[in-house]
């Protein structure tokens, strides 16, 4: 492993690595029109995507927020993105796809500046803030973006939970990011255990190489134009050109790059998920303004109780407490698959043992 990727696994150094270079970067391209520090993202067949003129030469790196964007329907919606960097695609996404607002963060203040003097579109705003320590009260956004960026936080788990709190319940995160294949399994464990459900995940390297390779040259000159000599290596790999480190992980597959849509489960989230799961037992929900809630599982003559209150995960029990609370419950549990593999045993258990029991 290069030296400074061992640098880079250090979450300290890799944020004090991260806060030099893109104030930077911002600095030295700022009068080159450069508006996304994001690769780039093209489908075989192209997909057709119409853009106004202005914005054709960054149509590559446009496709690809259009690629993560679309996941959910924005019109109306209250958005976040988080990690905005030069801003260029929170302006498109704001002039396309109709969100009632739309709020750009990043750590760069010289980022932030730069959103700022350059993109003037009415509800778009941009604030400097942490990742890790977002500055917004609980449940204010309807959907969140985080666009190549998560591989910068010393505390990728941190933002997960971050994102799902200022989320309002049944609000999505779309993201998309990449590792190296060492941190794959670190990556994946991250968002098994994070506070949003999976709604859809997909490779997409194939994409993300085609984008490089049309931006290759575009990108090859703002590196020799733009950085001194001797960090045109590093330039090189930053922007993934042709014959780069990172170009040549992606065509090998030594990197993933995925995109993925979360949603903040709500309570009816959980409900319907249950109903799915056990279709031939009977079920009642009841919401609380806590946010907590209970669902009655009923299967034959027994009812087995299923809990939630923030912060606190599920509880499950076989019969409903006299007091909501964990104090009662038999077993308690951080994820809700959990749940679902619990209730799985309590009531196929009770189905197999008695059978005439069964609703009909």
């Amino acid at each position: 492993m290069p030296l400074v990727d061992h640098l880079l696994a250090l979450g300290p150094v890799r944020r004090a690595i991260w806060r030099c270079w893109y104030p930077f970067l911002t600095r030295r391209v700022q009068g080159d029109e450069v508006f996304f520090l994001n690769y780039a993202y093209a489908e075989d067949p192209p997909a057709g995507l119409r853009l106004d003129p202005a914005d054709e030469p960054n149509r590559a790196c446009i496709q690809l927020y259009h690629h993560v964007a679309t996941q959910v329907e924005m019109r109306g919606k209250k958005v976040l993105e988080v990690s905005c960097g030069h801003g260029g695609g929170a302006s498109w996404i704001m002039r396309t796809l109709g969100p009632q607002s739309y709020t750009g963060l990043d750590l760069n203040p010289a980022g932030i500046r730069f959103c700022r003097q350059r993109h003037h579109v009415a509800g778009l705003d941009f604030v400097t803030g942490d990742a890790q320590r977002l500055p917004f009260a609980d449940a204010s956004f309807d959907v969140i973006l985080n666009v190549e960026a998560s591989h910068c936080y010393p505390d990728f788990p941190r933002f997960l939970a971050e994102a799902a709190r200022v989320l309002r319940p049944g609000g999505h995160l779309l993201y998309t990011d990449f590792r190296f294949t060492e941190r794959v399994a670190a990556w994946e464990q991250a968002i098994a255990v994070a506070p949003l459900a999976v709604v859809r995940t997909r490779v997409i390297n194939p994409e993300i190489l085609r984008g490089l390779e049309r931006n290759s040259a575009r990108s090859m000159e703002l590196v020799r134009t733009r950085l001194p000599r001797f960090l045109h290596g590093l330039g090189h790999d930053f922007a993934g050109v042709a014959g780069s480190r990172i170009h040549t992980a992606v065509r090998t597959g030594a990197l993933s790059y995925r995109s993925w849509c979360f949603v903040k489960p709500g309570s009816k989230y959980f409900f319907e998920r249950l109903r799915a799961a056990f279709p031939h037992c009977t079920m009642k929900l009841e919401e609380f303004p806590s946010g907590a809630f209970m669902i009655d599982v009923v299967v034959g003559k027994e009812t087995h109780l299923v809990e939630h209150s923030p912060g606190q995960g599920f509880g499950v029990s076989r019969m409903s407490p006299a007091v909501f609370g964990f104090e009662g419950c038999e077993n308690v549990f951080a994820r809700f698959e959990e749940v679902e593999a619990c209730l799985a045993t309590l009531i196929n258990g009770r189905l197999g043992n008695t059978a005439g029991d069964r609703p009909d």
